[in-house]
Protein backbone atom coordinates (compact mmCIF):
# COMPACT_ATOMS: atom_id res chain seq x y z
CA UNK A 1 0.00 0.00 0.00
CA UNK A 2 1.08 3.34 -0.84
CA UNK A 3 1.89 6.36 1.64
CA UNK A 4 1.82 9.71 2.04
CA UNK A 5 5.55 10.75 3.56
CA UNK A 6 6.43 13.31 5.52
CA UNK A 7 9.75 14.39 6.52
CA UNK A 8 10.48 16.98 8.64
CA UNK A 9 13.28 19.31 8.12
CA UNK A 10 16.57 18.48 10.02
CA UNK A 11 17.07 19.96 13.52
CA UNK A 12 20.73 20.53 14.91
CA UNK A 13 21.32 19.50 18.25
CA UNK A 14 24.45 20.94 19.84
CA UNK A 15 27.53 22.39 18.55
CA UNK A 16 28.97 19.04 17.62
CA UNK A 17 26.93 19.15 14.50
CA UNK A 18 24.14 16.03 15.77
CA UNK A 19 21.31 16.21 14.33
CA UNK A 20 17.32 14.89 13.80
CA UNK A 21 14.94 14.09 11.13
CA UNK A 22 11.52 12.94 11.80
CA UNK A 23 9.69 11.05 9.39
CA UNK A 24 5.79 10.11 9.63
CA UNK A 25 4.53 7.59 6.85
CA UNK A 26 0.94 7.36 6.82
CA UNK A 27 -0.39 4.32 4.43
CA UNK A 28 -3.53 5.57 1.96
CA UNK A 29 -6.44 3.29 1.03
CA UNK A 30 -6.51 3.17 -2.98
CA UNK A 31 -3.34 5.35 -3.56
CA UNK A 32 -1.33 4.08 -5.95
CA UNK A 33 2.36 5.48 -5.25
CA UNK A 34 4.14 6.98 -2.32
CA UNK A 35 3.74 11.26 -2.18
CA UNK A 36 6.59 12.24 -0.91
CA UNK A 37 6.14 15.69 1.51
CA UNK A 38 7.74 18.49 3.19
CA UNK A 39 6.57 19.20 6.68
CA UNK A 40 7.77 22.62 6.13
CA UNK A 41 4.75 22.94 3.43
CA UNK A 42 2.36 21.99 6.18
CA UNK A 43 3.76 24.73 8.15
CA UNK A 44 4.36 21.57 11.04
CA UNK A 45 7.08 21.60 13.45
CA UNK A 46 8.41 19.17 16.31
CA UNK A 47 7.92 20.43 19.74
CA UNK A 48 9.27 17.82 21.65
CA UNK A 49 10.22 14.48 19.95
CA UNK A 50 10.12 11.95 22.94
CA UNK A 51 12.70 10.27 25.06
CA UNK A 52 13.47 6.90 23.76
CA UNK A 53 14.74 4.53 26.18
CA UNK A 54 15.97 0.73 26.86
CA UNK A 55 16.79 -0.55 30.06
CA UNK A 56 18.15 -4.05 31.62
CA UNK A 57 16.34 -5.83 34.44
CA UNK A 58 18.07 -8.51 36.10
CA UNK A 59 14.86 -10.36 36.79
CA UNK A 60 14.11 -9.29 32.93
CA UNK A 61 16.74 -9.62 30.97
CA UNK A 62 15.24 -8.97 27.48
CA UNK A 63 15.53 -5.18 26.92
CA UNK A 64 12.95 -3.67 24.45
CA UNK A 65 12.70 0.29 23.05
CA UNK A 66 10.12 2.05 25.42
CA UNK A 67 7.28 4.17 23.61
CA UNK A 68 7.96 7.78 23.25
CA UNK A 69 5.31 10.64 23.35
CA UNK A 70 5.72 13.11 20.18
CA UNK A 71 4.55 16.85 20.11
CA UNK A 72 4.55 18.55 17.04
CA UNK A 73 2.55 22.44 15.99
CA UNK A 74 -0.52 21.99 13.55
CA UNK A 75 -1.24 25.36 12.69
CA UNK A 76 -2.92 24.16 9.41
CA UNK A 77 -4.55 21.36 11.22
CA UNK A 78 -2.75 18.80 8.49
CA UNK A 79 -2.21 16.26 10.80
CA UNK A 80 -5.19 16.90 12.52
CA UNK A 81 -6.71 15.93 9.20
CA UNK A 82 -4.90 13.01 8.44
CA UNK A 83 -5.72 11.70 12.38
CA UNK A 84 -9.66 12.50 12.49
CA UNK A 85 -10.75 13.36 9.58
CA UNK A 86 -9.13 11.70 6.17
CA UNK A 87 -10.83 8.03 6.57
CA UNK A 88 -8.44 6.40 4.11
CA UNK A 89 -5.36 7.30 5.94
CA UNK A 90 -4.04 4.68 8.60
CA UNK A 91 -4.30 5.79 11.62
CA UNK A 92 -1.27 3.95 13.37
CA UNK A 93 1.22 5.88 10.68
CA UNK A 94 5.16 4.54 11.08
CA UNK A 95 7.02 7.06 12.38
CA UNK A 96 10.61 6.72 12.24
CA UNK A 97 13.55 9.07 14.04
CA UNK A 98 17.16 9.92 12.16
CA UNK A 99 19.73 10.26 14.15
CA UNK A 100 23.10 11.78 12.16
CA UNK A 101 21.31 9.94 8.98
CA UNK A 102 20.90 6.30 11.28
CA UNK A 103 17.94 5.11 12.58
CA UNK A 104 17.49 6.36 16.26
CA UNK A 105 13.59 4.88 16.96
CA UNK A 106 10.76 3.32 14.88
CA UNK A 107 7.12 2.59 15.80
CA UNK A 108 3.89 3.13 15.04
CA UNK A 109 1.08 5.52 16.60
CA UNK A 110 -1.37 4.38 18.91
CA UNK A 111 -4.38 5.20 18.23
CA UNK A 112 -6.27 5.54 21.15
CA UNK A 113 -3.11 7.99 22.51
CA UNK A 114 -3.72 10.74 19.47
CA UNK A 115 -4.86 14.43 20.80
CA UNK A 116 -5.04 17.07 19.25
CA UNK A 117 -5.16 20.60 20.99
CA UNK A 118 -7.49 22.73 19.23
CA UNK A 119 -6.98 25.94 21.41
CA UNK A 120 -3.05 25.47 21.07
CA UNK A 121 -3.41 23.94 17.44
CA UNK A 122 -1.26 21.35 18.86
CA UNK A 123 -1.09 17.34 18.17
CA UNK A 124 0.53 15.07 20.79
CA UNK A 125 0.55 11.03 20.08
CA UNK A 126 2.44 8.05 21.30
CA UNK A 127 5.00 5.59 19.49
CA UNK A 128 5.38 2.03 20.34
CA UNK A 129 8.15 -0.15 18.31
CA UNK A 130 6.92 -3.19 16.56
CA UNK A 131 8.72 -4.90 19.10
CA UNK A 132 5.93 -5.03 21.75
CA UNK A 133 4.50 -7.79 18.91
CA UNK A 134 6.88 -10.05 20.32
CA UNK A 135 5.72 -9.92 23.95
CA UNK A 136 2.43 -11.04 22.99
CA UNK A 137 3.38 -13.83 20.60
CA UNK A 138 2.23 -17.76 22.16
CA UNK A 139 3.84 -20.80 20.94
CA UNK A 140 2.06 -23.23 22.83
CA UNK A 141 -1.37 -23.26 24.21
CA UNK A 142 -1.84 -25.04 27.39
CA UNK A 143 -5.13 -23.98 27.73
CA UNK A 144 -6.41 -25.93 24.86
CA UNK A 145 -8.15 -29.88 25.60
CA UNK A 146 -5.57 -30.78 23.05
CA UNK A 147 -2.45 -28.53 23.62
CA UNK A 148 -1.42 -26.83 20.47
CA UNK A 149 1.67 -25.65 19.34
CA UNK A 150 3.43 -23.06 16.88
CA UNK A 151 7.35 -23.40 16.48
CA UNK A 152 8.76 -20.24 15.14
CA UNK A 153 11.70 -22.18 13.64
CA UNK A 154 10.34 -24.63 11.39
CA UNK A 155 12.59 -23.69 7.94
CA UNK A 156 14.77 -25.51 5.97
CA UNK A 157 17.80 -26.27 8.18
CA UNK A 158 20.88 -24.84 7.75
CA UNK A 159 23.14 -27.79 8.73
CA UNK A 160 21.83 -31.30 9.40
CA UNK A 161 24.30 -33.81 11.23
CA UNK A 162 22.41 -37.34 12.51
CA UNK A 163 18.95 -35.55 11.31
CA UNK A 164 19.16 -33.01 13.74
CA UNK A 165 18.17 -29.21 12.68
CA UNK A 166 21.34 -27.31 13.41
CA UNK A 167 21.23 -23.05 13.25
CA UNK A 168 23.92 -20.49 14.67
CA UNK A 169 22.51 -18.26 17.09
CA UNK A 170 22.20 -15.11 15.06
CA UNK A 171 19.43 -17.36 13.09
CA UNK A 172 16.87 -17.96 16.19
CA UNK A 173 17.41 -14.34 17.14
CA UNK A 174 16.34 -13.07 13.48
CA UNK A 175 13.65 -15.59 13.48
CA UNK A 176 12.01 -14.32 17.01
CA UNK A 177 12.61 -10.35 16.09
CA UNK A 178 11.51 -10.93 12.20
CA UNK A 179 7.90 -11.51 13.81
CA UNK A 180 8.04 -7.99 15.66
CA UNK A 181 9.77 -6.20 13.00
CA UNK A 182 9.11 -8.08 9.71
CA UNK A 183 12.17 -7.57 8.68
CA UNK A 184 14.68 -10.67 7.86
CA UNK A 185 17.90 -9.97 9.53
CA UNK A 186 21.07 -11.31 7.93
CA UNK A 187 24.11 -12.47 10.16
CA UNK A 188 26.03 -9.42 9.75
CA UNK A 189 22.67 -7.27 11.02
CA UNK A 190 22.69 -8.79 14.47
CA UNK A 191 25.05 -7.79 17.35
CA UNK A 192 26.43 -10.91 19.03
CA UNK A 193 29.28 -9.68 21.87
CA UNK A 194 30.23 -12.58 24.05
CA UNK A 195 33.60 -13.97 25.32
CA UNK A 196 32.74 -16.98 26.51
CA UNK A 197 35.48 -19.77 24.78
CA UNK A 198 33.98 -23.06 23.75
CA UNK A 199 36.83 -26.06 23.19
CA UNK A 200 36.18 -27.84 20.14
CA UNK A 201 37.33 -31.66 19.82
CA UNK A 202 39.77 -30.32 17.12
CA UNK A 203 40.92 -27.63 14.64
CA UNK A 204 39.77 -24.45 15.42
CA UNK A 205 40.66 -25.38 19.30
CA UNK A 206 38.30 -23.13 20.33
CA UNK A 207 35.42 -21.24 18.65
CA UNK A 208 32.98 -18.18 20.13
CA UNK A 209 29.10 -18.12 21.01
CA UNK A 210 28.16 -17.09 17.70
CA UNK A 211 30.27 -19.59 15.83
CA UNK A 212 27.87 -22.84 17.48
CA UNK A 213 25.60 -24.74 15.83
CA UNK A 214 22.76 -25.35 18.33
CA UNK A 215 20.43 -28.44 18.06
CA UNK A 216 16.74 -27.74 17.55
CA UNK A 217 14.68 -31.15 17.82
CA UNK A 218 10.79 -30.75 16.50
CA UNK A 219 8.50 -31.45 19.86
CA UNK A 220 11.04 -30.48 22.42
CA UNK A 221 12.01 -26.90 21.73
CA UNK A 222 8.90 -25.60 23.16
CA UNK A 223 7.02 -28.04 25.21
CA UNK A 224 4.28 -29.11 28.31
CA UNK A 225 8.17 -30.57 29.73
CA UNK A 226 9.39 -26.85 29.83
CA UNK A 227 6.51 -25.30 30.23
CA UNK A 228 7.83 -21.94 27.33
CA UNK A 229 4.86 -20.71 26.02
CA UNK A 230 6.08 -17.18 24.45
CA UNK A 231 9.49 -16.14 22.18
CA UNK A 232 9.44 -13.89 25.29
CA UNK A 233 10.38 -16.27 28.09
CA UNK A 234 12.53 -17.96 25.48
CA UNK A 235 14.27 -15.40 25.12
CA UNK A 236 14.50 -15.10 29.02
CA UNK A 237 15.85 -18.54 29.43
CA UNK A 238 18.31 -17.61 26.97
CA UNK A 239 19.83 -14.79 28.34
CA UNK A 240 20.00 -17.00 31.66
CA UNK A 241 21.49 -19.74 30.22
CA UNK A 242 24.81 -17.30 28.77
CA UNK A 243 24.15 -14.68 31.03
CA UNK A 244 23.40 -12.12 28.76
CA UNK A 245 21.23 -9.06 27.51
CA UNK A 246 18.79 -9.79 24.98
CA UNK A 247 16.87 -7.17 22.94
CA UNK A 248 17.07 -4.41 20.31
CA UNK A 249 17.68 -0.78 20.45
CA UNK A 250 15.57 -0.44 17.36
CA UNK A 251 13.74 -2.31 14.92
CA UNK A 252 17.72 -2.27 12.97
CA UNK A 253 19.38 -3.37 15.90
CA UNK A 254 18.73 -6.96 17.37
CA UNK A 255 21.51 -7.99 19.80
CA UNK A 256 22.82 -10.68 22.68
CA UNK A 257 25.69 -8.80 24.74
CA UNK A 258 27.26 -10.43 28.11
CA UNK A 259 26.92 -9.08 31.32
CA UNK A 260 30.38 -8.04 32.70
CA UNK A 261 32.19 -7.78 29.72
CA UNK A 262 35.01 -5.38 29.38
CA UNK A 263 36.55 -4.64 25.70
CA UNK A 264 39.23 -2.21 26.69
CA UNK A 265 40.48 -1.92 22.77
CA UNK A 266 36.95 -0.30 21.64
CA UNK A 267 36.48 2.35 24.25
CA UNK A 268 34.10 5.33 24.10
CA UNK A 269 34.31 8.88 25.58
CA UNK A 270 31.71 10.64 27.58
CA UNK A 271 30.86 14.34 27.21
CA UNK A 272 30.48 16.53 30.38
CA UNK A 273 29.12 14.50 33.47
CA UNK A 274 26.10 16.40 34.56
CA UNK A 275 25.08 13.68 37.20
CA UNK A 276 25.99 10.63 38.95
CA UNK A 277 24.05 8.81 41.29
CA UNK A 278 24.93 5.11 42.77
CA UNK A 279 21.93 3.08 44.07
CA UNK A 280 21.79 -0.84 45.29
CA UNK A 281 18.87 -1.43 42.65
CA UNK A 282 18.63 -5.69 43.16
CA UNK A 283 19.37 -7.84 45.55
CA UNK A 284 22.22 -10.67 45.92
CA UNK A 285 21.48 -14.51 44.96
CA UNK A 286 23.37 -16.56 47.41
CA UNK A 287 21.94 -19.59 45.68
CA UNK A 288 21.56 -21.38 41.75
CA UNK A 289 20.08 -24.25 41.10
CA UNK A 290 19.34 -25.24 37.54
CA UNK A 291 17.07 -27.98 36.23
CA UNK A 292 17.62 -30.32 33.23
CA UNK A 293 13.71 -32.19 32.54
CA UNK A 294 13.43 -35.46 30.33
CA UNK A 295 9.73 -36.30 30.20
CA UNK A 296 8.67 -34.17 32.40
CA UNK A 297 11.07 -35.49 35.15
CA UNK A 298 14.24 -33.72 36.59
CA UNK A 299 17.24 -35.88 35.79
CA UNK A 300 20.20 -33.77 36.01
CA UNK A 301 20.60 -30.72 38.41
CA UNK A 302 23.48 -28.23 38.78
CA UNK A 303 24.03 -25.90 42.05
CA UNK A 304 26.24 -23.10 42.81
CA UNK A 305 26.37 -21.19 46.30
CA UNK A 306 24.78 -22.10 49.78
CA UNK A 307 21.54 -22.70 51.55
CA UNK A 308 22.39 -21.81 54.53
CA UNK A 309 20.29 -18.53 54.94
CA UNK A 310 17.15 -18.02 57.03
CA UNK A 311 13.63 -18.71 55.16
CA UNK A 312 12.50 -14.26 54.67
CA UNK A 313 15.87 -14.82 52.63
CA UNK A 314 14.38 -16.97 50.37
CA UNK A 315 14.16 -14.29 47.42
CA UNK A 316 17.84 -14.78 47.31
CA UNK A 317 17.45 -18.18 45.98
CA UNK A 318 17.10 -18.78 42.09
CA UNK A 319 15.53 -22.32 40.84
CA UNK A 320 16.05 -21.79 36.63
CA UNK A 321 15.08 -24.92 33.84
CA UNK A 322 18.06 -25.66 32.20
CA UNK A 323 17.30 -26.27 28.44
CA UNK A 324 15.83 -29.61 27.92
CA UNK A 325 17.26 -32.96 26.87
CA UNK A 326 15.10 -34.67 24.58
CA UNK A 327 15.30 -38.54 24.97
CA UNK A 328 13.47 -39.39 22.29
CA UNK A 329 15.84 -40.37 19.84
CA UNK A 330 18.39 -40.34 22.56
CA UNK A 331 19.09 -36.56 21.37
CA UNK A 332 19.66 -33.38 23.33
CA UNK A 333 20.06 -30.20 21.95
CA UNK A 334 20.58 -26.41 22.01
CA UNK A 335 23.26 -25.04 24.18
CA UNK A 336 22.58 -27.56 26.29
CA UNK A 337 25.66 -30.23 26.75
CA UNK A 338 27.46 -32.23 29.30
CA UNK A 339 30.40 -34.44 29.97
CA UNK A 340 34.10 -34.40 27.88
CA UNK A 341 32.53 -37.04 25.52
CA UNK A 342 29.79 -35.61 23.14
CA UNK A 343 29.65 -37.84 19.65
CA UNK A 344 27.29 -36.09 17.60
CA UNK A 345 25.35 -34.47 20.53
CA UNK A 346 23.90 -30.79 20.85
CA UNK A 347 26.92 -28.54 20.72
CA UNK A 348 28.16 -29.66 17.28
CA UNK A 349 29.79 -27.42 15.13
CA UNK A 350 30.94 -27.04 11.35
CA UNK A 351 33.93 -25.26 10.83
CA UNK A 352 34.11 -23.27 7.15
CA UNK A 353 35.62 -26.58 5.50
CA UNK A 354 32.72 -28.10 6.60
CA UNK A 355 34.49 -30.28 9.41
CA UNK A 356 32.36 -31.46 11.92
CA UNK A 357 33.56 -30.53 15.95
CA UNK A 358 32.25 -31.57 19.34
CA UNK A 359 32.20 -29.24 22.34
CA UNK A 360 34.03 -30.61 25.33
CA UNK A 361 34.23 -27.85 27.44
CA UNK A 362 33.50 -23.74 28.32
CA UNK A 363 35.09 -21.20 30.24
CA UNK A 364 35.09 -17.44 30.54
CA UNK A 365 38.65 -15.84 30.30
CA UNK A 366 37.32 -13.13 32.37
CA UNK A 367 36.36 -15.35 35.47
CA UNK A 368 38.02 -19.03 34.58
CA UNK A 369 41.52 -18.01 33.35
CA UNK A 370 42.39 -21.36 31.86
CA UNK A 371 39.90 -23.50 33.83
CA UNK A 372 37.41 -25.60 31.58
CA UNK A 373 33.71 -26.07 33.05
CA UNK A 374 32.66 -29.60 31.16
CA UNK A 375 28.78 -29.00 31.96
CA UNK A 376 27.21 -25.77 30.06
CA UNK A 377 24.45 -26.27 33.23
CA UNK A 378 27.39 -26.17 36.03
CA UNK A 379 28.76 -23.02 33.68
CA UNK A 380 25.55 -21.45 33.75
CA UNK A 381 24.94 -21.65 37.21
CA UNK A 382 28.70 -20.55 38.41
CA UNK A 383 28.47 -17.73 36.24
CA UNK A 384 25.50 -16.73 37.56
CA UNK A 385 26.38 -16.71 41.09
CA UNK A 386 30.00 -15.77 40.66
CA UNK A 387 28.28 -12.57 39.58
CA UNK A 388 24.79 -12.18 41.54
CA UNK A 389 26.23 -13.00 45.16
CA UNK A 390 28.78 -10.68 45.16
CA UNK A 391 27.10 -6.99 46.51
CA UNK A 392 29.49 -4.74 44.89
CA UNK A 393 27.58 -6.19 41.72
CA UNK A 394 24.20 -5.07 42.70
CA UNK A 395 25.25 -1.37 42.54
CA UNK A 396 24.00 0.41 39.52
CA UNK A 397 25.30 3.85 38.58
CA UNK A 398 23.12 6.26 36.79
CA UNK A 399 24.90 8.97 34.90
CA UNK A 400 24.12 11.87 32.89
CA UNK A 401 26.01 13.03 30.42
CA UNK A 402 26.01 15.96 27.63
CA UNK A 403 25.59 14.36 23.88
CA UNK A 404 23.24 11.78 22.34
CA UNK A 405 25.54 9.89 19.94
CA UNK A 406 27.07 7.01 22.19
CA UNK A 407 27.28 3.86 21.33
CA UNK A 408 24.82 1.54 23.65
CA UNK A 409 27.58 -1.48 23.07
CA UNK A 410 31.01 0.32 23.53
CA UNK A 411 32.43 0.28 27.56
CA UNK A 412 33.71 3.73 28.73
CA UNK A 413 36.05 4.78 31.41
CA UNK A 414 35.16 7.31 34.19
CA UNK A 415 37.15 8.62 37.17
CA UNK A 416 39.82 5.53 36.89
CA UNK A 417 36.99 3.03 36.41
CA UNK A 418 35.29 1.01 33.82
CA UNK A 419 31.82 0.70 33.14
CA UNK A 420 29.14 -1.39 30.57
CA UNK A 421 26.16 0.15 30.08
CA UNK A 422 22.87 -1.88 30.60
CA UNK A 423 20.48 1.08 29.90
CA UNK A 424 19.48 4.82 28.46
CA UNK A 425 17.35 7.85 27.82
CA UNK A 426 17.98 10.27 25.05
CA UNK A 427 16.92 13.38 26.04
CA UNK A 428 17.03 14.81 22.11
CA UNK A 429 15.60 18.44 23.21
CA UNK A 430 18.10 19.24 25.86
CA UNK A 431 21.07 16.82 24.22
CA UNK A 432 21.66 14.92 26.88
CA UNK A 433 21.86 11.07 27.63
CA UNK A 434 20.98 8.94 30.90
CA UNK A 435 23.07 6.01 31.02
CA UNK A 436 22.38 3.28 33.58
CA UNK A 437 25.60 1.35 33.90
CA UNK A 438 27.28 -1.14 36.02
CA UNK A 439 31.07 -0.84 37.81
CA UNK A 440 33.44 -3.18 36.32
CA UNK A 441 36.08 -2.31 38.42
CA UNK A 442 39.22 -0.15 38.21
CA UNK A 443 41.18 0.52 35.50
CA UNK A 444 44.10 -1.55 35.51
Amino acid sequence: MAADIITFPTHVLNSDGDDLELVISFEIDGQASDDNIDAADLSLIVLDYGEPSVEFNFDDPVIMPSQIEITISDIEMELFDYFFLNEDAAKNALVEINLNSSLDFSGNVIEDSIEFDYSNRVVTFSVSPPTDKIKDQPIWNNDETTPTWQDPFSDYPLYQPSGAWCFKMWFYLNKIFKIGTGQNYAESDIIIKHSWDYRTSGTPATVGLADLYWYHQLLTFFSQQWGVNSLVEFLDYLAFNTNSMIGMLNVDTPFLVQLYRYDGTDLQTLNKVQSHIVAYEHGIKNYFRLENFSNFTVNRTWTAGNLNFSDDKSDRKTVMDMFIENTIGGGVWTCYFFGTSLGTNPSTILTSDGTTLNITGVRNPDTDGTTWTADSGKMTADQQYYFRSDPANTIIHRITAEGIDYDFFKNFTLNGYKFQIIGWKKKYTQNLTEFKCINLGAVT
